[in-house]
């Protein structure tokens, strides 16, 4: 799976991509939720 940089805000949204199993490209979007000064919380959704 490959990310764009993901900034540590909550909200921030961005879209990685990924290959399944027979080769077909996928997009994963993904979501800050919340992040402080020692974790992030990212929500990575199904499509």
């Amino acid at each position: 799976m490959k990310c764009p940089d993901l900034k540590a805000v909550a909200g921030t949204k961005v879209t990685c991509t990924a290959r399944d199993g027979d080769g077909k490209d996928l997009s994963i979007p993904v979501t800050v939720l919340k992040a402080d000064a020692t974790s992030i919380t990212w929500k990575f959704e199904r499509v």
